[in-house]
């Protein structure tokens, strides 16, 4: 429910949207310029999704307004409003932001109010995708991209992986009948708990450390959001000739490794 301003009639947007592609973390601009933007007064401009159909932030002056998971992550400069600039900036995007956004103008004073639409843009979210090689016993450095990100889990990269080398998404274990073996995902690393001593989170930075790798650490990371969408997915080779427990070494699985 909105608390700035009271609600106005909808009108019908315009389809065929602009797409704006931005990765999981990054910041995006959703372009609009409002021509006919009244020049006395201070413009009220209003972004909305379509799915769900709920405004998200509104800007009349001075005054804002932000859905509460938009809050310090939606802004539109005021600088550039009084140019008829009505660009969306939004900052640390997450996955569930991907869809279509609508921009309106409301015009009139008093009693005759009417809601202009504006433009029409659509977001696409994109996760990360990742390689890296290092060498055995250097340190790993793996981003979370957002303070969103909640949780890490690891799959051994196994012998007998499909020709691209990748699992199937979001599935936890890989069928025999498929032509490759069933390996699971674990756990490594969770956003305020300890799990494991060799994956440490540098304070006041948004990545995990994994100290001294080791060839058995090779395989598939995924990086997890709160809703347990995949914020980055990396595939890691250890190059060299050494051996001591990985993470899916037995002992690990003792301790509630994978």
């Amino acid at each position: 429910m909105r608390t700035l301003f009271s609600p106005v009639s909808p009108v019908s947007p315009a389809p065929s949207p602009e797409t704006v592609v931005c990765n999981v973390g990054g910041r995006a601009l959703l372009p609009c310029r409002w021509k006919q933007a009244p020049v006395a007064a201070a413009p009220h401009v209003e972004w909305a999704s379509r799915t769900p159909a709920e405004t998200i932030y509104e800007k009349w002056g001075a005054q804002t307004w932000s859905a509460p998971q938009y809050r310090g992550r939606a802004e539109i400069p005021e600088e550039q409003l009084a140019t008829g600039d009505c660009s969306l900036v939004l900052r640390d995007v997450q996955l569930m932001d991907g869809g279509v956004y609508d921009s309106y103008g409301t015009q009139g004073e008093g009693h005759v109010v009417s809601r202009v639409f504006v433009r029409s843009v659509r977001l696409s979210v994109r996760d990360h995708k990742i390689q890296k090689s290092v060498g055995v016993g250097e340190n790993l450095v793996l981003e979370l991209h957002t303070p969103h990100a909640q949780r890490v889990v690891f799959q051994e990269r196994g012998s007998d992986l499909p020709p691209d080398g990748r699992p199937p998404p979001y599935s936890r274990t890989c069928s025999r009948s498929q032509g490759y073996l069933p390996i699971e995902w674990g756990l490594l690393w969770l956003r305020g708990n300890q799990i494991s001593p060799r994956l440490q989170k540098p304070s006041g930075r948004e990545e995990v450390l994994l100290s001294g790798a080791i060839p058995e650490d090779q395989g598939f990371y995924k990086v997890l959001d709160q809703h347990g969408l995949a914020v980055s997915t990396l595939l890691l080779t250890v190059h060299g000739q050494h051996h001591r427990a990985g993470f899916h070494d037995k002992g690990n699985r003792e301790r509630g490794f994978p």
